[in-house]
């Protein structure tokens, strides 16, 4: 069974997950990073800085969704 992430058309005949898929997932995943790694490199202190900013940034998102 494929990923609840994956796009159907990523699938082959048998329903098996072509390599495009994980690339397109692996992009994603560096696109959601990329604002933190770039604080990271940025600013003095800043892998504490991201790390703080990522986890405050995942609790609103935790919250919105059980308040959903």
């Amino acid at each position: 069974m494929a990923a609840k992430w994956v796009n159907r058309k990523s699938l082959n005949k048998n329903g098996k997950v072509m390599k495009n898929a994980w690339v397109q997932w692996i992009v994603e995943q560096f696109r959601t990073l990329g604002p933190y790694f770039a604080v990271e490199l940025i600013l003095p202190g800043g892998s504490l800085l991201a790390l703080l900013l990522w986890l405050y940034r995942r609790r609103l998102a935790l919250h919105r969704h059980e308040g959903a």
